[in-house]
């Protein structure tokens, strides 16, 4: 773990403020679940995703949606690919990627780095982002696929 020189006491009702710069660094706000467990003798504080409880069903709706479309799709929650399928879906998996500033994308290596030369889609619902990664022409009709499943899996998730 890195260190930070950062302190904090623990109040009396057991609270511990989050200082301000690693709060926005890992762009924690209000609301923001957060998960505490132990590690050996650490305490450990790490963004809570409720997607990683529902990864079968995102590799599913990935399977599907990558069958329906013909291209390749990633599944992000949290910047953190969470599933992936088609052709090319195994060289995402466990990627990190960038946040997307836009609903539409032109690029996807905004999105994944490791995906020049691929136009890309993406629909966003609840902080999940469905990501429809092609070679070639990306649809109305694929892209409101990808709009559905982002739909049911945020749902699914909330």
């Amino acid at each position: 773990m890195k260190e930070t020189g950062m302190t904090r006491r623990i109040d009396e009702l057991g609270r511990v403020v989050i200082p301000k710069e690693i709060r926005e660094k890992l762009k924690l706000r209000v609301g923001t679940p957060v998960e505490i467990f132990i590690d050996g003798g650490d305490l450990v504080l790490r963004r809570y995703s409720a997607a990683a409880e529902y990864v079968s069903l995102a590799f599913r709706t990935a399977d599907a949606l990558a069958k329906t479309t013909g291209h390749t799709v990633v599944m992000t929650e949290n910047e953190k690919v969470i599933a992936a399928g088609g052709r090319r879906g195994g060289e995402f998996l466990n990627a990190f990627c960038r946040p997307a500033a836009e609903h539409n994308l032109t690029a996807a290596e905004n999105i994944v780095p490791s995906a020049k030369n691929m136009t890309a889609y993406a629909a966003r619902e609840n902080g999940v982002t469905v990501l429809l990664l092609a070679e070639g022409e990306i649809t109305p009709s694929d892209r409101k696929a990808a709009e559905l499943a982002a739909e049911l899996f945020g749902a699914a998730i909330s």
